[in-house]
């Protein structure tokens, strides 16, 4: 079983009034169940490198699966340069394997995108096609923000707010809810990039 998580960053924040929010990976991981975190595969899927780090260290104990990609990190490659591997034919090939990807997944959490948007699309087709049809689940972490704070200039802040709570979690020590001792599954030894890690490659 797996979930997928979509964090979207990146130039987000770089539109002005039509800004949108950088939110932490505590927002998305506490919108999945505690059953789900326990037992589901998470595939991660981000723009941002920050974000794999982020979801390591504050939640180690959960089963990241992401794919092994160049990012760049929150804002830096501004919102001209949307492939950071300078390598147009492989960015084609790895959204089309995240089209077959998260077709074998029950949840979805993520924010205002496009991109989630046609994920959710992905999995609902798939989930048709099985019989008998399999019920998947669609979370968003901004579902309670009115369209006006959704896409505004005050979100601009939100990466240095993200960057600043972070430090404040670390600087407590303190993971949520999952993460601890007594969570299920083991940590990841991300050096190994084997068949049974938590990295894919495509090549």
């Amino acid at each position: 079983e797996c979930s997928v998580i979509h964090v979207r960053r990146g130039d987000v924040v770089l539109h002005g009034d039509k800004s949108r929010r950088y939110y932490a990976i505590e927002d998305y991981v506490k919108l999945l169940p505690d059953e789900v975190l326990q037992t589901h595969n998470i595939l991660l899927l981000t723009d941002d490198a920050n974000a794999i780090e982020e979801a390591r260290d504050f939640y180690p104990r959960l089963r990241w699966k992401y794919l092994d990609r160049p990012r760049h990190r929150g804002w830096k490659g501004g919102w001209e340069n949307q492939i950071p591997s300078q390598n147009p034919a492989q960015e084609v090939i790895t959204i089309l394997a995240t089209f077959q990807w998260v077709q074998q997944c029950t949840h979805l959490v993520h924010s205002e995108s496009s991109f989630a948007n046609m994920l959710w699309d992905h999995m609902t087709l798939a989930s048709r096609r099985r019989l008998p049809v399999r019920q998947i689940f669609q979370h968003r972490v901004d579902q309670r923000l009115p369209r006006k704070e959704m896409f505004s200039a005050n979100n601009t802040q939100s990466a240095s707010q993200l960057k600043k709570r972070l430090r404040t979690m670390r600087r407590r020590g303190g993971y949520s809810r999952v993460g601890t001792r007594q969570q299920r599954g083991s940590t990841v030894d991300h050096a190994n990039k084997t068949a049974d890690s938590s990295i894919f490659k495509f090549e």
